[in-house]
């Protein structure tokens, strides 16, 4: 499950400004980069291993990242994926 970032909260480099929004399978923010810049942050919603979709659902991942990265506007698109593993898997999309 997701954690719901609160403002001042560091992930990946980034600081959450504020929370945007949450959706069916992940939570949106407002965050900043250490250099300032503005970004939108989607903090996905991960499972554990122990559900059934969970190989689908790290498949998806790295096929939107590979999408991601081949895209000639990728640098607009997505600065880029931040991957934290902890006990358990949160995906971060900048």
């Amino acid at each position: 499950m997701a954690i719901k970032l609160s403002p001042g909260k560091k992930r990946g480099g980034y600081t959450i400004v504020r929370h945007l929004n949450s959706g069916a399978f992940a939570l949106a923010y407002e965050a900043t980069s250490d250099v300032g810049r503005r970004v939108f942050f989607k903090e996905y919603k991960s499972p554990t291993v122990l559900v059934d979709w969970f190989n689908g659902y790290v498949a998806y991942q790295k096929e939107l990242k590979r999408r991601i990265d081949e895209h000639p506007a990728a640098s607009r698109i997505c600065i880029e994926f931040v991957e934290i593993f902890t006990e358990k898997h949160f995906f971060y999309q900048v």
